[in-house]
């Protein structure tokens, strides 16, 4: 009839262990553990980067080290510096690697 079964075990494939089984293995996922120019950002780095450039908010606004006319751009400055951080942070999962890879807490 030209319809091949599914439970017969096709040749050449390695994951099915049983006759008669029938087995769909996924997609292949492909390994990130050692990519490089990939960006990735653990959550302690994040966290303390977060933290340092809240602190120096603050100090900015009532510090009073910095000068009245500087204020500004030197919230700016943290304010990038947190966005990039927080944006690195979005695309990693906490332990580093791509959210594009499932996080698997160990």
């Amino acid at each position: 009839m030209g319809c091949s079964s599914r439970l017969e075990p096709e040749r050449g494939n390695s994951d099915i262990t049983t006759p008669g089984k029938i087995v769909h293995p996924g997609p292949k996922q492909k390994d990130f553990s050692n990519q490089k120019g990939e960006e990735s950002m653990k959550l302690s780095l994040n966290m303390i980067v977060q933290v340092v450039a809240l602190v120096l908010q603050i100090y900015n606004q009532y510090g009073g080290m910095i000068p009245t006319d500087w204020q500004p751009l030197a919230a700016l400055i943290v304010g990038v510096v947190q966005a990039v951080s927080a944006l690195l942070a979005h695309f990693s999962n906490p332990d580093g690697t791509p959210a594009s890879t499932a996080y698997v807490k160990q």
